[in-house]
């Protein structure tokens, strides 16, 4: 709940254009492809159906906006990533080298909800289960904003 800014006498205080004006930090400055809404700063993934090396991701997970138009996971920082690149949304596991899996979603660049109907990619080489790929060949990744 935010905290609003009280005056001496325990009134709240009003901008000059009548909003309440509220005394916590504001949240990043989320800029993304100047999108008005502006795309929120915490995103939802949820992956489905992962095998091998990426079985642990399945499940929801929280990204936190980092910078431009990249989001990564609230705990794991980098190993899963969403960023904009030109046209395509793409959500990526990457958790060692020659080990990472991603999906595609075409896009003007203001909608990263939905579903990655495009992928899943992946390179197993690096993992230490080798059979990843195909143990996540049906694998799906949802973006929400909830």
């Amino acid at each position: 709940m935010a905290h609003l800014k009280k005056a001496a006498g325990g009134h709240l205080l009003k901008s000059g254009d009548g909003h309440l004006v509220n005394d916590c930090e504001p949240p990043p400055d989320n800029s993304c492809n100047d999108c008005d809404p502006a795309i929120p700063d915490t995103l939802f993934v949820t992956f489905s159906g992962l095998g091998g090396d990426w079985s642990i991701y399945n499940g929801k997970r929280t990204l936190e906006w980092s910078q431009a138009c990249g989001w990564q996971d609230s705990v794991l920082g980098l190993v899963i990533t969403l960023g904009y690149f030109v046209t395509v949304w793409r959500v990526q596991i990457a958790d060692k080298s020659s080990c990472n899996i991603h999906w595609d979603k075409m896009d003007a660049g203001c909608t990263p909800a939905g579903v990655y109907s495009t992928g899943p990619f992946c390179i197993d080489g690096g993992c230490d289960d080798t059979g990843s790929c195909a143990a996540s060949a049906g694998a799906t990744c949802v973006v929400s904003l909830t």
